[in-house]
């Protein structure tokens, strides 16, 4: 029985990524995206940005504030994700503040709390590593996909835009801000 049979609640398995995990990470990123973002782009699209978007990422990999998921009962990566102080793109309108990065969940564990899990350990660290602890904003660039699950964790849209992957490659994102709590 999988995971998405099964009501049971699983303790993920939450750990900081390292470079030793990049093939797995970008099986993992494929299988996600190449799935999970079909709803919303188109596949002529999604056939041409799929392969600069699924590799996993050295600065990620071993930056020890990006994380891998395992599932506790064979040790396979079902998710990653994690933050950066550093913005993903050089992009205009994003403040000088912690950036979540490269989420993902396998597409046959969605909605089992693999994403929560992320967002949990790295809501821990970036309070306890920030000098504003809990009052610091928070921004992603939530693929179009993405956004209910960022709204569910605080993130309201400041816009749409477009992300330059490569030449003639440019991402729909929205630009998402999770702010300082009072």
């Amino acid at each position: 029985m999988s995971a998405s049979d099964t009501k049971e609640r699983i303790a993920w398995i939450v750990r900081p990524a390292k470079i030793e995990d990049e093939s797995a990470v970008n099986d993992l990123l494929m299988n996600s995206y190449g799935s999970l973002l079909a709803d919303k782009y188109e596949a002529e699209f999604l056939k041409k940005s799929l392969p600069l978007i699924t590799k996993g990422r050295e600065e990620l990999l071993t930056c020890g504030t990006w994380y891998v998921v395992e599932d506790p009962r064979d040790g396979s990566l079902t998710g990653c994700g994690g933050w950066t102080f550093r913005q993903p793109a050089n992009t205009e309108g994003g403040l000088k503040v912690p950036h979540l990065r490269h989420f993902a969940t396998r597409s046959d564990v969605t909605r089992k709390g693999i994403g929560r899990a992320i967002w949990n350990r790295s809501w821990q660290d970036i309070t306890k590593m920030s000098p504003k602890g809990d009052k610091t904003s928070l921004e992603v660039f939530s693929t179009l996909t993405a956004e209910p699950f960022y709204a569910s964790v605080g993130f309201q849209k400041v816009k749409e835009l477009t992300l330059p992957i490569a030449e003639g490659c440019d991402f729909p994102c929205i630009l998402m801000r999770r702010e300082a709590l009072s």
